[in-house]
């Protein structure tokens, strides 16, 4: 499959993730009387349908050969380093509400925590999903496309995720920002 065609469909795909994320997205919601528990549910379910056809026809559904395949001990590092990312991401699921989070629950406050792995960075579940998507010892180049494209959108969304957040929590926020590092524990390169 033509490479533009992977990154452009791709870059389309995050275009549109961001867009529904939007909050003039969100108060088109609310002024249909679509609560914003349902506005949750409908935004997940739109991202999780995007990235999941475009998961399907770009990396199940083609038939790509290896860029390389580690094999003996890069083999284990890489797949200890996946296990890692994997463990990382379920616990840091256990810091906030997940109900709340994929909109089948209403959500009671600001989705704002300073526990579990967010002591460690601002962003875990994007760091331990980009260890998991990045250490794959035999990618395919449209799994290549898929995560250096997923951890430079990750990083960039921090980015504007921390807007809205310093706008909807304001210096608390800011004080957390001040403190913890945004992308990987222990480097404070904010």
């Amino acid at each position: 499959m033509d490479l533009f065609l992977t990154i452009s469909t791709f870059i389309f795909c995050c275009i549109l993730h961001s867009l529904t994320a939007t909050y003039s997205i969100k108060q088109t919601f609310q002024k249909q009387k679509i609560s914003d528990k349902n506005y949750r549910l409908i935004y997940n379910l739109f991202s999780v349908l995007t990235f999941g056809f475009w998961y399907y026809f770009f990396i199940l559904k083609t038939n790509q050969n290896s860029i390389y395949t580690l094999e003996g001990t890069w083999k284990s590092i890489f797949n200890a380093l996946r296990v890692l990312g994997i463990l990382g991401f379920l616990l840091t699921l256990r810091d906030f509400s997940g109900t709340e989070f994929l909109g089948l629950k209403e959500q009671k406050t600001t989705s704002f925590t300073t526990k579990g792995m967010f002591k460690f960075c601002r962003h875990p579940l994007y760091f331990f999903s980009t260890i998991l998507l990045i250490f794959d010892s035999s990618p395919t180049e449209n799994k290549l496309v898929f995560s250096v494209g997923c951890a430079t959108y990750f990083f960039v969304g921090s980015y504007f995720e921390e807007k809205r957040m310093i706008q909807e929590i304001g210096e608390k926020y800011l004080e957390y920002k001040r403190n913890t590092p945004r992308f990987i524990p222990f480097l404070k390169l904010n």
